[in-house]
Order: C-alpha cells, then structure tokens, then sequence
C-alpha cells in the first residue's frame, strides 16, 4: 500500500467516524469537495498544506494520516470533535 492510498483511507475514515459529509469536511477546511473526493478516492495526489489543513480540522496530528494503524490515531489522537 502506498502513502497516498494510506493518507486517502485515513482522511476518509477520520472524517466518517465524526460523521462529518465531505461537504461538512469542505466546508470546514476550506477546501472544495472535488478536491476532497479526489483525495480520499485516491484519484489526486494529497498536497501537504491541505493534508494539514484537513488534520487540523480533524483535531487529530498529520502523521496519523500517514500511518496505517489504528494505534496511532487513538495514542496521538488530541480531541474528537
């Protein structure tokens, strides 16, 4: 599995689990839905600035869209929304 596939299935399930719709996540992050999609289909690259943006907003740490394990999210996690 690739980063990108990583980070995409990461930034998916964080926003399914506080049951946010992409446009929610759109809206909150300030980037559009097609580029959201996009990310979490794996169909775009994910920039850096907006997987940031996007793990700012998710109230979690960035590098936990880069790892494939549930430890990391739920050790470095810092609040849920």
């Amino acid at each position: 599995m690739d980063l990108n596939h990583i980070i995409s299935s990461n930034l998916r399930n964080l926003r399914n689990e506080r049951n946010l719709s992409l446009g929610q996540m759109a809206e909150l992050s300030g980037v559009s839905k097609v580029m959201l999609s996009q990310i979490e289909k794996g169909d775009s690259l994910s920039e850096p600035a907006i997987i940031r943006t996007c793990g700012v907003k998710l109230h979690v740490f960035i590098f936990c869209l880069w790892f494939n394990s549930n430890i990391f999210k739920n050790y470095f996690q810092i609040k849920k929304m």
